[in-house]
């Protein structure tokens, strides 16, 4: 599936998932520039909008659905964020890269 701009992704890695803004895909090295939106995690939904943007392998993306992506954006105008998500999110895309190793060698 060819991604655009803009378009809202998602990355799952069960039990959590990622939801982040395209930036660029980079069709020669089949990779997706991101800016994470919202990390789901089995305990939290947490506004990972501080959190710096990822390049990753493309075949790791999903388009999100709208009416999954609309129900979290009550945490992106939360006055009061549930905790720091950069940490969170660290772990999470180190558990992707942990289990899909294949997908970054080149």
């Amino acid at each position: 599936m060819a991604f655009s701009s803009r378009q809202i992704v998602c990355l799952d890695h069960p039990p959590a998932r990622l939801y982040g803004e395209v930036i660029q895909v980079v069709d020669s090295a089949q990779t997706c520039w991101l800016r994470p939106w919202v990390l789901v995690t089995e305990e939290l939904t947490l506004d990972a909008r501080e959190a710096s943007d990822i390049v990753y392998p493309l075949a790791l993306f999903r388009a999100a659905e709208d009416w999954e992506f609309l129900s979290l954006l009550p945490i992106l105008d939360a006055k009061d964020p549930k905790g720091d998500a950069k940490p969170q999110l660290r772990r999470f895309l180190e558990g992707v890269w942990r289990a899909r190793p294949e997908l970054f060698r080149r």
